[in-house]
């Protein structure tokens, strides 16, 4: 692995209000996986810069490293276009749960990384709780990643490319990367993606939902969930709901009999994906998102009662 180069750090300053953007509830519900609470703010990885963001105020400011990083950047990373106080406006009233989770996490929004990362991502996330899945991608980056110049003498790996994981060794990352089968899932994912032309996935952003999402779900390994995942959070398709063992759960005490299985088949899954659209048609994939954090950082008795 080359050493780091020392690279001057590139700083950009938005107004935000503190009621369109909360950083901990953001950063640490599950859509990101790299991010950590760093002095007053935070610090993580975007694709292969390193950012560190803080809040005073109205005053968001972002320090990078790696890469010089612009307002635009951070706007589309955030998704700043969304204005929440609207779609509170529009979600709210539909289903006390969802009310519920909007109270409670006032700021939370649905995050747009690079779709590299965000596959990536959620291709180790599978069956993995967050500690792990940040562990193994910390894993993954500074074994095959390319060494990103940071301050300070800290060091941060962007994750590897698709060429680096199609030649690794499935055996390898099961045992150093803790992925366990995923390691061979990986690596023909790495194989797949590194045969597709050069900017095929971001370029996805570009169909409709629903072809982007059924080119992702075709990949070895992938499916209808972490296709819907990199729809939302690496593409910005509002309209994808992935549906988890969460997810699955607030359904069903959401839509009851309107669930056509007692299981999570494809067909079912299709369903309350499309129950959930029809019922918050503003931005279906946000009201997943809220729902999903609020019921993962529900103690489990919680849960139970209310299933």
């Amino acid at each position: 692995m080359s050493e780091r180069v020392n690279a001057p750090a590139t700083v950009v300053e938005l107004l935000v209000p503190a009621r369109e953007l909360a950083l901990a509830p953001t950063l640490a519900s599950g859509q990101v996986f790299r991010w950590r609470p760093h002095g007053a703010g935070w610090v993580g990885v975007v694709g292969r810069t390193v950012w560190q963001v803080s809040q005073h105020g109205e005053r968001l400011t972002v320090t990078s490293w790696g890469a010089p990083v612009d307002v635009a950047a951070v706007q589309r990373f955030f998704r700043l276009e969304v204005e929440l106080g609207q779609l509170y406006a529009a979600l709210g009233g539909r289903q006390p749960l969802l009310d519920a989770a909007l109270a409670r996490f006032p700021g939370l929004r649905v995050v747009c990384q690079p779709a590299d990362d965000a596959l990536l991502s959620f291709a180790v996330a599978s069956a993995n709780h967050v500690g792990r899945i940040a562990r193994s991608l910390d894993r993954l980056a500074a074994a095959l990643g390319p060494p990103i110049a940071t301050p300070g003498g800290e060091p941060f790996w962007a994750l590897p490319g698709w060429e680096q994981l199609a030649a690794a060794d499935p055996d390898w990352l099961w045992r150093v990367a803790d992925l366990g089968y995923r390691g061979r899932v990986l690596q023909r994912l790495g194989e797949a993606l590194a045969r597709r032309p050069a900017g095929w996935l971001a370029g996805l952003a570009a169909l409709p939902y629903s072809e982007a999402q059924r080119e992702l779900a075709a990949l070895p390994g992938i499916g209808p969930k972490i296709a819907d995942c990199v729809c939302l959070y690496g593409l910005g398709f509002d309209e994808a709901v992935p549906i988890d063992s969460h997810l699955w759960a607030i359904a069903r005490t959401l839509f009851g009999p309107a669930i056509p299985t007692a299981s999570l088949t494809p067909r079912t899954y299709r369903a309350v994906a499309d129950l959930f659209r029809a019922t918050f048609p503003a931005a279906p994939g946000w009201a997943q998102h809220y729902l999903f954090h609020a019921r993962r950082l529900t103690p489990l008795a919680v849960r139970r009662q209310v299933a």
